[in-house]
């Protein structure tokens, strides 16, 4: 009788789902994951994970299901699909500008979690706990969706799906409701290495593995200087790097299109707008600390591989030679050389800071030297 009342649940579940738009959902068990613990301590011992903290902070409690729900019995794993490029040039040339990733160009984690809370709130109606989460430390998503069967994991370290291929993202419920399980896929990537080829830095290099220190969406993410040898391959990126998914051929004639021009930032406008505005505007991304000197430090890199000469890139570059952060002014310096503004180096010759300094230092300016 009890399996049959799981069953019933698990059906009452997945018709939620369906109707509420939701990939899933499928059922693992509450076993620790031990295997990607073990990944992620390897990780961040060999210095691939760079400074990524979330599920690399505290690998023990993220790959315990314990930790996000105690007694917890079952995991849901679900995912949300988000258009990708159409496939089809624009007669219309879109305006150049920083490129923001397309995971990122709405606020679709926002949208999962309102999703998930309504599914959720089925379990806590029939007298089980549920917990909603969604890109947060407390589990490893990845994990749970290739355990569950939701899809497998692809060369480019995302979860694939047959209709969607990499353009998902994750969510999961955790709860006290004995649930049937279902069976993770006997899948892989093969010979294909489309993504890697693909990856601008070599990031992919090796197999089912990444290498943030190379990986152009974290950096972009990451606080402080970006660094200076992987600038040329930023390009116009603000924020994230669809390369290894546009490139990725697994759901590429049904996955979602986004038929509308893509949404850019132009670097100029927003460099000359206000922190509260910045904040206000880019408040559905992560930007660590919420701190706007970063946005503008993405901006800046944006502008200075733009090829943009006007006044009012001009007036932006001066404006952010004399601001407060030294990881704002420094990048500012980077990209006045870029565009050609030398006689803009004046406003911070005397500029004491290491990082501005080392940024002169490349351009042929000497230290400052103290009296």
């Amino acid at each position: 009788m009890g399996r049959l009342a799981d069953q019933q649940l698990t059906n009452a579940l997945s018709l939620i789902s369906s109707e509420v738009g939701l990939i899933g959902p499928r059922v693992c068990s509450v076993d620790v994951f031990e295997f990607e613990r073990a990944q992620i301590e390897l990780a961040k011992e060999v210095g691939r994970s760079s400074t990524m903290a979330f599920t690399f902070n505290k690998p023990a409690r993220s790959a315990d299901p314990n930790s996000a729900l105690e007694d917890a019995r079952s995991i849901l794993s679900f995912a949300i699909a988000y258009p990708g490029p159409s496939g089809e040039s624009s007669s219309e040339p879109s305006p150049p500008g920083g490129e923001i990733a397309y995971y990122a160009k709405e606020d679709f984690y926002g949208e999962i979690r309102r999703r998930l809370s309504v599914v959720a709130e089925v379990l806590k109606a029939r007298g089980y706990r549920a917990r909603v989460a969604v890109d947060e430390n407390h589990a490893i998503d990845k994990a749970i969706a290739r355990r569950s069967g939701l899809g497998w994991m692809g060369k480019n370290t995302l979860i694939l799906t047959n209709i969607t291929g990499p353009f998902v993202l994750l969510g999961e419920i955790f709860t006290d409701a004995e649930l049937v399980q279902s069976e993770p896929l006997k899948k892989g990537c093969g010979t294909c290495d489309k993504c890697q080829v693909s990856c601008p830095t070599g990031a992919l290099d090796e197999d089912y593995l990444l290498d943030a220190r190379l990986c152009l969406s974290w950096l972009l993410q990451k606080q402080g200087p970006f660094p200076h040898e992987l600038r040329g391959y930023l390009g116009l990126r603000f924020y994230g790097c669809d390369e290894c998914l546009t490139s990725c051929p697994v759901g590429k004639k049904t996955r979602l299109r986004r038929e509308s021009t893509a949404l850019t930032v132009d670097p100029i406008f927003w460099l000359l707008r206000s922190d509260l505005e910045l904040i206000e505007h880019f408040s559905y991304m992560y930007i660590p600390k919420r701190d706007p000197s970063h946005l503008r430090r993405n901006l800046l890199l944006v502008l200075g591989n733009s090829g943009c000469q006007t006044d009012e890139a001009r007036e932006a570059l001066t404006t952010h030679l004399g601001h407060f952060s030294n990881v704002v002014r420094s990048t500012a310096v980077w990209a006045a050389s870029e565009l050609g503004f030398s006689d803009l180096f004046a406003l911070v010759e005397a500029d004491r800071d290491e990082l501005v300094r080392q940024e002169l230092a490349r351009i042929g300016i000497a230290p400052f030297a103290s009296d």
